[in-house]
């Protein structure tokens, strides 16, 4: 399979990310780790390089890149590839497949760009999709956590703790119902 998605050419020396760390204050004294003034330049320049596509790229890809240093150092082509995914996730070509890390590394503000429109709409739209899932899947008889799980394309664990967050369902092994309003069990 040859399909070609997207190509560009970056001129330009590149640079790593972590090879060239530089250690700044922030405005309270604390210490933390920014890239170079190096590496903020060769993406920079590579961003305005980059034409971005229509929609990114939200699944995963062979990223294939050649790499032509202007000396013959050695450098380590595992740094400058994650430089060179970062300055395309930068650009928008593609998505991030690992959007966890923005919001663990933000605390309270990549919490909330976790969870659009909070943690309360997040877990109404879980139920929801818990609901739907469950009622088409009530269509074959009996529900089984099995069934779920493959209707939601999520792993069982996944589904029961759902199904007990929800507090609406019952599970006996395999098999899941739906509790009757008012019941306590």
């Amino acid at each position: 399979m040859n399909d070609l998605l997207w190509c560009a050419t970056l001129k330009g020396a590149p640079r790593t990310k972590k090879n060239h760390q530089q250690i700044l204050r922030n405005r309270s004294g604390r210490p933390f780790v920014a890239p170079s003034k190096d590496f903020l330049l060769y993406q920079e320049k590579c961003l305005w390089q980059i034409k971005t596509p229509h929609r990114a790229i939200s699944e995963a890809v062979n990223v294939r890149c050649l790499y032509y240093m202007p000396d013959h150092r050695r450098v380590d082509l595992v740094n400058l590839m994650e430089a060179t995914c970062d300055i395309l996730v930068k650009a928008g070509v593609l998505e991030d497949l690992n959007p966890e890390s923005p919001a663990q590394q933000l605390g309270r503000a990549g919490a909330a760009a976790r969870w659009p429109g909070g943690k309360e709409e997040s877990a109404k739209r879980s139920r929801k999709e818990l609901s739907a899932a469950f009622d088409a899947c009530l269509m074959d008889g009996q529900v089984t956590i099995y069934a779920l799980a493959e209707y939601m394309d999520l792993k069982p664990d996944t589904i029961k703790r759902r199904l007990r967050a929800d507090g609406g369902y019952w599970i006996d092994g395999e098999q899941v119902g739906r509790r009757e309003p008012g019941s306590a069990g």
